[in-house]
């Protein structure tokens, strides 16, 4: 292969390469996913070259969610310190991410992050972003399907902060057609 081939060769890699990168973005739906009860939505939205991220704590952000798992007397002061950053952020956050920050892994697996210094809140945050995915269980013949959203910050204090959120797939908590 002479020289011109292979310069012709890397730049369709490059270009083969940008496109893969590209259409994985573009293939995230605007979606929301909202409980039977109103108590935290969220909702991720395109528009032009950005990613809207929405979480709205309908009760108040006293009754949003920090933690999800297992948590031992020895985390309840570590879980008051994150409820102190999460009162900052407000009842309603709402967050820009460049499209191309954000990937579809597979069907139900979107991640976006933003490391642009932004204030949410009354919150310096130096980096966020959020994670979704969706897990099946099967049990005596029904499929129960969940949605997850993760939602982390890393302030520029350098604290950081998770919120997590299920939504039930079964009871159509999700909508991800084009609303």
């Amino acid at each position: 292969m002479n020289r011109m081939n292979y310069k012709s060769a890397f730049k369709l890699t490059i270009l083969g390469l940008s496109f893969l990168l590209m259409s994985s973005a573009f293939a995230m739906p605007d979606f929301q996913c909202i409980t039977g009860v109103p108590t935290t939505s969220a909702i991720v939205q395109k528009d032009g070259d950005k990613v809207w991220f929405e979480f709205i704590h309908h009760n108040g952000v006293n009754f949003a969610p920090i933690h999800a798992g297992i948590i031992t007397g020895y985390d309840l002061p570590f879980i008051s310190e994150k409820g102190q950053l999460l009162a900052k952020m407000g009842n309603s956050i709402r967050v820009p991410f460049e499209l191309l920050n954000c990937k579809v892994h597979e069907e139900g697996n979107y991640h976006c992050f933003n490391n642009k210094p932004l204030t949410i809140g009354t919150l310096d945050v130096s980096s966020y972003g959020f994670f979704t995915h969706q897990t099946k269980s099967f049990l005596l013949g029904t499929t129960f399907s969940e949605f997850n959203f993760k939602f982390y910050v890393r302030t520029t204090k350098g604290e950081s902060l998770e919120s997590e959120m299920n939504y039930d797939l079964n009871s159509r908590d999700c909508d991800f057609e084009r609303f």
